[in-house]
Protein backbone atom coordinates (compact mmCIF):
# COMPACT_ATOMS: atom_id res chain seq x y z
CA UNK A 1 0.00 0.00 0.00
CA UNK A 2 2.80 2.35 0.84
CA UNK A 3 4.42 1.53 -2.44
CA UNK A 4 1.20 2.32 -4.32
CA UNK A 5 0.86 5.71 -2.64
CA UNK A 6 4.54 6.36 -3.21
CA UNK A 7 4.29 5.45 -6.85
CA UNK A 8 1.44 7.86 -7.49
CA UNK A 9 2.53 10.68 -5.24
CA UNK A 10 3.22 13.93 -7.11
CA UNK A 11 6.34 15.67 -5.93
CA UNK A 12 6.41 19.36 -5.03
CA UNK A 13 8.95 19.82 -7.82
CA UNK A 14 6.49 18.52 -10.40
CA UNK A 15 3.67 20.63 -8.97
CA UNK A 16 5.71 23.81 -9.44
CA UNK A 17 6.81 22.98 -12.97
CA UNK A 18 5.39 25.37 -15.60
CA UNK A 19 5.18 24.62 -19.27
CA UNK A 20 6.66 27.32 -21.51
CA UNK A 21 4.78 27.92 -24.72
CA UNK A 22 6.97 28.85 -27.69
CA UNK A 23 5.10 31.61 -29.51
CA UNK A 24 7.93 32.28 -31.98
CA UNK A 25 9.29 35.66 -32.97
CA UNK A 26 7.13 38.78 -32.91
CA UNK A 27 5.80 39.06 -36.48
CA UNK A 28 5.00 42.76 -36.13
CA UNK A 29 8.61 43.47 -35.12
CA UNK A 30 9.88 41.42 -38.06
CA UNK A 31 7.70 43.52 -40.33
CA UNK A 32 9.12 46.72 -38.85
CA UNK A 33 12.66 45.46 -39.49
CA UNK A 34 11.68 44.67 -43.09
CA UNK A 35 10.25 48.16 -43.53
CA UNK A 36 13.35 49.86 -42.11
CA UNK A 37 15.88 47.58 -43.82
CA UNK A 38 14.21 46.91 -47.19
CA UNK A 39 15.60 44.75 -49.97
CA UNK A 40 17.66 46.74 -52.45
CA UNK A 41 18.60 49.58 -50.10
CA UNK A 42 22.14 50.41 -49.08
CA UNK A 43 22.97 50.19 -45.41
CA UNK A 44 25.99 50.78 -43.19
CA UNK A 45 27.40 48.16 -40.85
CA UNK A 46 30.09 47.96 -38.27
CA UNK A 47 31.46 44.88 -36.48
CA UNK A 48 31.59 44.14 -32.76
CA UNK A 49 30.41 47.62 -31.70
CA UNK A 50 33.32 49.35 -33.47
CA UNK A 51 31.44 52.24 -35.06
CA UNK A 52 34.66 53.83 -36.28
CA UNK A 53 35.01 50.91 -38.73
CA UNK A 54 31.75 51.43 -40.59
CA UNK A 55 31.46 50.08 -44.13
CA UNK A 56 28.71 50.00 -46.75
CA UNK A 57 26.61 47.05 -47.79
CA UNK A 58 23.13 46.34 -49.16
CA UNK A 59 20.17 44.18 -48.13
CA UNK A 60 19.65 41.52 -50.81
CA UNK A 61 17.04 39.34 -49.13
CA UNK A 62 15.54 37.66 -46.07
CA UNK A 63 15.28 34.13 -44.76
CA UNK A 64 12.01 33.39 -42.96
CA UNK A 65 11.83 29.88 -41.49
CA UNK A 66 14.38 29.02 -44.23
CA UNK A 67 12.10 30.38 -46.96
CA UNK A 68 14.10 32.85 -49.06
CA UNK A 69 12.84 36.23 -50.25
CA UNK A 70 14.81 38.29 -52.78
CA UNK A 71 12.23 40.80 -53.96
CA UNK A 72 10.26 43.34 -51.90
CA UNK A 73 7.25 42.49 -54.06
CA UNK A 74 7.28 38.91 -52.80
CA UNK A 75 6.52 39.66 -49.16
CA UNK A 76 3.70 41.50 -47.43
CA UNK A 77 2.34 41.92 -43.94
CA UNK A 78 -1.22 41.45 -42.74
CA UNK A 79 -2.09 42.82 -39.29
CA UNK A 80 -5.02 40.92 -37.80
CA UNK A 81 -6.85 41.04 -34.52
CA UNK A 82 -5.82 37.46 -33.70
CA UNK A 83 -2.17 37.91 -34.73
CA UNK A 84 0.06 39.35 -37.45
CA UNK A 85 0.85 37.28 -40.54
CA UNK A 86 3.57 37.50 -43.18
CA UNK A 87 2.92 36.19 -46.68
CA UNK A 88 5.73 35.16 -49.01
CA UNK A 89 5.18 34.52 -52.71
CA UNK A 90 7.03 31.67 -54.41
CA UNK A 91 6.79 29.48 -57.48
CA UNK A 92 4.15 27.33 -55.80
CA UNK A 93 1.93 30.26 -54.91
CA UNK A 94 2.14 31.73 -51.45
CA UNK A 95 3.35 30.76 -48.00
CA UNK A 96 1.67 32.04 -44.86
CA UNK A 97 3.81 32.67 -41.76
CA UNK A 98 2.12 33.29 -38.44
CA UNK A 99 4.63 31.34 -36.37
CA UNK A 100 8.19 32.38 -37.22
CA UNK A 101 11.05 30.57 -35.56
CA UNK A 102 13.91 32.17 -37.51
CA UNK A 103 14.36 35.43 -39.39
CA UNK A 104 17.56 36.59 -41.06
CA UNK A 105 18.56 39.63 -43.07
CA UNK A 106 20.81 38.60 -45.97
CA UNK A 107 23.64 40.83 -47.17
CA UNK A 108 26.59 40.14 -49.48
CA UNK A 109 30.00 39.46 -47.99
CA UNK A 110 31.58 42.46 -49.68
CA UNK A 111 34.41 42.84 -47.20
CA UNK A 112 36.98 42.56 -49.97
CA UNK A 113 35.54 45.74 -51.47
CA UNK A 114 36.03 47.54 -48.16
CA UNK A 115 39.65 46.57 -47.61
CA UNK A 116 40.87 49.81 -49.14
CA UNK A 117 38.61 52.07 -47.07
CA UNK A 118 39.50 54.48 -44.33
CA UNK A 119 41.84 52.63 -42.01
CA UNK A 120 44.92 50.49 -42.26
CA UNK A 121 43.37 48.04 -39.78
CA UNK A 122 40.09 47.83 -41.65
CA UNK A 123 41.34 45.04 -43.94
CA UNK A 124 42.07 42.88 -40.90
CA UNK A 125 38.73 43.70 -39.26
CA UNK A 126 36.74 43.04 -42.43
CA UNK A 127 38.30 39.61 -42.93
CA UNK A 128 36.93 38.45 -39.57
CA UNK A 129 33.77 40.59 -39.34
CA UNK A 130 31.41 37.86 -40.56
CA UNK A 131 32.54 34.97 -38.41
CA UNK A 132 29.62 33.00 -37.01
CA UNK A 133 28.42 34.48 -33.73
CA UNK A 134 29.93 37.92 -34.32
CA UNK A 135 27.86 41.00 -33.59
CA UNK A 136 27.14 43.33 -36.50
CA UNK A 137 25.27 46.62 -36.15
CA UNK A 138 23.16 47.68 -39.15
CA UNK A 139 22.23 51.30 -39.83
CA UNK A 140 19.71 52.31 -42.51
CA UNK A 141 18.83 55.65 -44.09
CA UNK A 142 17.03 58.11 -41.87
CA UNK A 143 13.25 58.11 -41.63
CA UNK A 144 10.68 60.42 -40.07
CA UNK A 145 11.41 58.64 -36.77
CA UNK A 146 15.18 59.02 -37.03
CA UNK A 147 17.94 56.69 -38.21
CA UNK A 148 17.05 52.98 -37.81
CA UNK A 149 19.69 50.87 -36.08
CA UNK A 150 19.55 47.20 -35.12
CA UNK A 151 21.98 44.74 -33.54
CA UNK A 152 22.44 41.44 -35.36
CA UNK A 153 24.41 38.23 -34.97
CA UNK A 154 26.08 36.38 -37.82
CA UNK A 155 24.10 33.16 -38.25
CA UNK A 156 26.06 31.78 -41.17
CA UNK A 157 27.96 32.62 -44.34
CA UNK A 158 27.37 30.59 -47.46
CA UNK A 159 27.91 30.51 -51.21
CA UNK A 160 24.63 29.59 -52.97
CA UNK A 161 25.04 27.07 -55.78
CA UNK A 162 22.03 28.36 -57.69
CA UNK A 163 19.51 31.18 -57.72
CA UNK A 164 20.00 34.92 -58.15
CA UNK A 165 23.20 35.06 -56.10
CA UNK A 166 24.83 31.81 -57.17
CA UNK A 167 28.59 31.67 -56.52
CA UNK A 168 28.49 34.87 -54.43
CA UNK A 169 29.31 34.71 -50.74
CA UNK A 170 26.40 35.95 -48.64
CA UNK A 171 25.90 36.51 -44.92
CA UNK A 172 22.83 35.67 -42.83
CA UNK A 173 22.31 38.11 -39.96
CA UNK A 174 19.83 37.31 -37.21
CA UNK A 175 18.55 40.62 -35.80
CA UNK A 176 17.79 41.19 -32.15
CA UNK A 177 14.33 42.61 -32.85
CA UNK A 178 14.12 44.27 -29.44
CA UNK A 179 17.23 46.30 -30.25
CA UNK A 180 15.67 48.07 -33.24
CA UNK A 181 15.80 51.75 -32.38
CA UNK A 182 15.76 55.16 -34.02
CA UNK A 183 18.71 57.42 -33.39
CA UNK A 184 18.25 61.17 -33.43
CA UNK A 185 21.10 62.32 -35.64
CA UNK A 186 21.34 65.53 -33.63
CA UNK A 187 22.38 63.62 -30.48
CA UNK A 188 26.09 64.26 -30.89
CA UNK A 189 28.47 66.77 -29.46
CA UNK A 190 27.55 70.01 -31.21
CA UNK A 191 29.68 72.98 -32.14
CA UNK A 192 27.80 76.26 -32.48
CA UNK A 193 29.10 78.61 -35.13
CA UNK A 194 27.94 81.39 -37.44
CA UNK A 195 29.79 80.89 -40.71
CA UNK A 196 28.86 82.06 -44.23
CA UNK A 197 28.02 79.13 -46.51
CA UNK A 198 26.11 78.21 -49.65
CA UNK A 199 23.59 75.43 -50.13
CA UNK A 200 22.33 73.98 -53.39
CA UNK A 201 19.94 71.21 -54.34
CA UNK A 202 21.17 71.48 -57.91
CA UNK A 203 24.52 72.55 -59.24
CA UNK A 204 23.05 75.66 -60.87
CA UNK A 205 21.57 77.74 -58.08
CA UNK A 206 23.50 77.88 -54.80
CA UNK A 207 21.78 79.95 -52.11
CA UNK A 208 23.54 82.03 -49.47
CA UNK A 209 23.09 80.81 -45.90
CA UNK A 210 24.98 80.30 -42.63
CA UNK A 211 26.37 77.17 -41.01
CA UNK A 212 24.94 77.45 -37.49
CA UNK A 213 26.07 74.21 -35.87
CA UNK A 214 27.98 71.03 -36.61
CA UNK A 215 27.84 67.52 -35.17
CA UNK A 216 29.45 64.25 -36.20
CA UNK A 217 26.40 63.27 -38.23
CA UNK A 218 24.75 66.46 -39.46
CA UNK A 219 24.92 70.20 -39.88
CA UNK A 220 22.31 72.88 -39.33
CA UNK A 221 21.99 75.59 -41.97
CA UNK A 222 20.10 78.85 -41.38
CA UNK A 223 18.63 81.25 -43.90
CA UNK A 224 17.42 84.82 -43.63
CA UNK A 225 13.80 85.07 -42.54
CA UNK A 226 11.44 84.70 -45.48
CA UNK A 227 14.10 83.39 -47.86
CA UNK A 228 12.26 82.04 -50.90
CA UNK A 229 14.83 79.27 -51.33
CA UNK A 230 13.36 77.39 -48.37
CA UNK A 231 10.10 76.84 -50.25
CA UNK A 232 12.01 75.12 -53.06
CA UNK A 233 13.49 72.34 -50.93
CA UNK A 234 11.97 69.38 -49.13
CA UNK A 235 12.99 66.66 -46.69
CA UNK A 236 15.13 63.93 -48.28
CA UNK A 237 16.34 66.23 -51.09
CA UNK A 238 20.02 65.78 -51.84
CA UNK A 239 21.89 68.96 -50.95
CA UNK A 240 25.44 70.27 -51.21
CA UNK A 241 26.84 72.63 -48.55
CA UNK A 242 29.99 74.67 -49.20
CA UNK A 243 31.82 76.59 -46.46
CA UNK A 244 35.35 77.78 -45.75
CA UNK A 245 36.85 77.61 -42.28
CA UNK A 246 40.34 78.82 -43.03
CA UNK A 247 41.46 81.05 -45.91
CA UNK A 248 44.63 79.00 -46.20
CA UNK A 249 42.58 75.85 -46.90
CA UNK A 250 40.26 75.08 -49.81
CA UNK A 251 36.53 75.22 -48.96
CA UNK A 252 34.77 72.17 -47.63
CA UNK A 253 32.10 70.79 -49.97
CA UNK A 254 29.79 68.31 -48.26
CA UNK A 255 26.91 66.38 -49.77
CA UNK A 256 24.04 64.83 -47.86
CA UNK A 257 20.27 64.72 -47.56
CA UNK A 258 17.90 67.16 -45.92
CA UNK A 259 16.74 65.47 -42.74
CA UNK A 260 14.17 68.11 -41.88
CA UNK A 261 13.41 71.79 -42.25
CA UNK A 262 11.57 74.17 -39.95
CA UNK A 263 11.27 77.92 -39.57
CA UNK A 264 14.37 79.35 -41.25
CA UNK A 265 16.66 76.32 -40.85
CA UNK A 266 17.37 72.92 -42.34
CA UNK A 267 19.29 69.96 -40.91
CA UNK A 268 21.42 68.03 -43.39
CA UNK A 269 23.00 64.63 -42.85
CA UNK A 270 26.70 64.27 -43.60
CA UNK A 271 27.41 61.60 -46.22
CA UNK A 272 30.03 62.63 -48.77
CA UNK A 273 32.85 65.12 -49.12
CA UNK A 274 34.38 66.47 -52.31
CA UNK A 275 38.08 65.62 -52.50
CA UNK A 276 40.49 64.32 -55.12
CA UNK A 277 38.18 65.69 -57.85
CA UNK A 278 35.19 63.56 -56.79
CA UNK A 279 32.72 62.98 -53.98
CA UNK A 280 33.93 60.36 -51.50
CA UNK A 281 32.29 58.91 -48.41
CA UNK A 282 32.76 61.23 -45.46
CA UNK A 283 34.85 59.22 -43.02
CA UNK A 284 35.97 59.76 -39.45
CA UNK A 285 39.20 61.48 -40.47
CA UNK A 286 37.27 63.99 -42.62
CA UNK A 287 34.95 64.75 -39.71
CA UNK A 288 37.88 65.24 -37.37
CA UNK A 289 39.57 67.62 -39.81
CA UNK A 290 36.41 69.74 -39.95
CA UNK A 291 35.91 69.56 -36.19
CA UNK A 292 39.49 70.48 -35.26
CA UNK A 293 39.39 73.41 -37.68
CA UNK A 294 36.07 74.52 -36.20
CA UNK A 295 37.49 74.35 -32.69
CA UNK A 296 40.10 76.92 -33.69
CA UNK A 297 37.61 79.24 -35.37
CA UNK A 298 36.84 82.44 -33.42
CA UNK A 299 33.09 82.17 -34.17
CA UNK A 300 32.74 78.71 -32.62
CA UNK A 301 30.82 78.31 -29.35
CA UNK A 302 31.19 75.03 -27.46
CA UNK A 303 28.14 73.38 -25.83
Amino acid sequence: MLRIFGKHKTSAKNQDRTVKVDTGLDVSKINEAILRFPIGKKIHCFPEFQSQLTFESIVIGYSINNALVFSPNDIYHDARENGDVLYVKNNDGEQRFKYIKSFNIIIPDNTDDNHQLDYLRKSEICKTAFRNGNNITLIADNTDKGTPQVETTVTKTTIPKDGYYANNKVVYLGPNLNSLSYIDQRQHYRLRIWLPATLSVSADNPADCHLSDFSDESVQIRFNEGDAFLSEISANDEAVVTFQLDNSLPPFVIRGNILRKNNNAVVITLKHIFKNVKFCRLDLVDKLVIKTTLLQHPETILE
